[in-house]
């Protein structure tokens, strides 16, 4: 038996982990109008789940654009079969040490974040805490 998930109950989860892990953005809040630049580039966060016969890992993208506009996806393989999420496509902006995620029709949400040559830290984060640029 195949187990998939869903496009819908896999952003359902992003946006539930933003809610809980993620400062969601008041008016006091300044966004920056620009990108830092070097943010820009694909970045790569793996996850990896076992329990008893079960195991199952996550490669979740994100593609920050020197436009200011981002992609996302995600991708499962597992004991119980594989899954694509997305895309899903947003915007995204940066500056004095925080990143600013908007997808497409959602809230603005912010998260501290530093970087290291090609690691990407998100101290606040607890899940999605560390990332690689892959390109």
């Amino acid at each position: 038996m195949t187990t998939r998930l869903t496009v819908a109950s896999m952003r359902i989860a992003v946006g539930l982990l933003l809610c809980l892990l993620a400062i969601t953005v008041t008016e006091a809040q300044q966004v920056p109008q620009s990108i830092d630049p070097q943010l820009v580039g694909q970045w790569r966060h793996t996850s990896g789940h076992s329990d008893g016969g079960f195991s199952m890992t996550t490669d979740t993208f994100y593609m920050l654009k020197r436009d200011g506009t981002f992609e996302w996806h995600a991708r499962t393989v597992g004991t119980a079969g594989e899954s694509n999420s997305g895309p899903e496509y947003g915007y995204w902006r940066a500056g004095n040490g925080h990143l600013f995620i908007q997808f497409d029709g959602d809230e603005i949400s912010s998260m501290a974040y530093k970087l290291s040559g090609n690691s990407l830290l998100l101290p606040e984060e607890t899940h999605f805490r560390l990332w690689e640029r892959i390109r």
